[in-house]
């Protein structure tokens, strides 16, 4: 599993790059009998509109359903 931590508000380019990273440790690292990488990517905040946005074209792949959104709200 990969996580991530951004001490900021989410953003659209947050999932392409943490999306690379699952892709990379699944080719570079992963075995065949290995599952596919969950990646958690954890902000401070995020704008619905725009979380919504973004994840779409991610729902449309296998990729997505590792993939998702909950606004927790880190304490500032």
């Amino acid at each position: 599993m990969g996580v991530e931590l951004k001490a900021t508000a989410f953003k659209p380019e947050y999932l392409g790059q943490i999306n690379l990273y699952m892709s990379a440790v699944d080719d570079l690292l992963g075995h065949p009998d290995d599952q596919p990488t969950i990646g958690l990517l954890l902000c401070r905040t995020k704008n619905n509109v725009v979380a919504e946005y973004a994840l779409r074209g991610f729902r449309q792949t296998d990729r997505c359903r590792r993939m998702g959104s909950r606004n927790r709200g880190l304490a500032s």
